[in-house]
């Protein structure tokens, strides 16, 4: 099985891999055959640790590319090639679609008059639910034909999705904060007479923000805007589709002590005690080992073992 090792980490299903179709970032080949793995609760327990308890796709691409990579790095690399030597991720012979030390917004307006968007804010992965990736639609409507009536509403297009409305004043336009994130947009008084104007933006250092022109989006401007369900929205002046996309936090700094607070039962079940190898190696690397890399290695890889004998025995 291609990328053997790597599906049994991650352990979704294929169709769930096809996020890069979808705007995801960091996709990497599942077999299609693949079946999930249903895992007992020692397991769930430290993949919900490794990997988030609800982690959309972006996430489980770097996460498992952080930690594969310290497998990969060392003599420890024979393990993973055991199953498949036949791996798409390592070396890195391709280019890759996500760059691991940038944060990245894009706002794409998809109705009416060019207008600017202007977003500031902390974008941050939320590590305990491996949410990396963040999509919404913000929209700017009207009550009636009186343009003082103006709304701002915001909503995040994967589940729960949660809509926002704001009264929109022309003078001091609101300020709107997205849905599950640190991250707010306002939108700037005026049409755009020209749609390749800067657009504004108060984001930190660190983060790239891109914006769609017209150009680019022209097609999508003339579709109907997203409907929203709010009785008291008529009329959509202007929509944005924005996307946040932000790396976790590295697993090497931050899980450690988590694992080690599962609890003696927990690496019972998952090193066995029967003192069998590779698990007797594992156990040493993750008990004994001094440095973080080697530990985690250690961890890891009993979890794709134990994940394999489960699917071997369950056919």
């Amino acid at each position: 099985m291609i990328n053997h090792a790597r599906t049994l980490l991650i352990n979704i299903h294929p169709s769930r891999a096809d996020y890069v179709d979808s705007g995801y970032e960091g996709y990497e080949y599942i077999p299609k055959e693949y079946v999930p793995v249903r895992l007992p609760a020692y397991l769930q327990s430290i993949r919900k640790i490794l990997l988030g308890t609800n982690s959309d796709g972006l996430f489980l691409g770097l996460r498992a590319h952080e930690l594969l990579s310290y497998i990969h790095q060392t003599e420890l690399a024979s393990f993973l090639y055991k199953f498949d030597s036949r791996v798409t991720y390592w070396p890195n012979i391709k280019e890759k679609l996500y760059d691991l030390s940038r944060r990245k917004i894009l706002v794409t307006q998809t109705y009416g008059e060019p207008r600017r968007l202007l977003v500031t804010g902390d974008l941050q992965a939320t590590i305990s639910s491996g949410t990396a990736y963040r999509s919404y639609v913000v929209a700017l409507g009207k009550e009636d034909i009186d343009d003082a009536s103006l709304s701002v509403y915001a909503r995040r297009l994967e589940p729960p999705k949660t809509e926002i409305l704001v009264p929109y004043d022309n003078e001091n336009p609101p300020v709107v904060t997205l849905p599950q994130s640190r991250v707010t947009v306002k939108v700037a008084e005026g049409i755009l007479r020209n749609v390749f104007d800067n657009i504004a933006t108060e984001v930190s250092n660190n983060v790239v923000l891109e914006m769609f022109d017209q150009i680019g989006a022209g097609k999508m401007l003339l579709e109907t805007p997203i409907n929203f369900n709010v009785t008291e929205l008529q009329t959509i002046v202007a929509q944005w589709y924005v996307i946040l996309r932000a790396n976790p936090t590295p697993a090497i700094l931050d899980i450690i002590p988590a694992l080690e607070s599962l609890g003696e039962t927990t690496f019972l079940d998952l090193f066995g005690l029967d003192n069998r190898e590779p698990y007797v190696t594992f156990k040493n690397l993750w008990l004994d080992h001094p440095l973080p890399a080697y530990r985690l290695a250690g961890l890891v890889l009993a979890v794709i073992y134990r994940t394999e004998e489960l699917r071997a025995k369950n056919g």
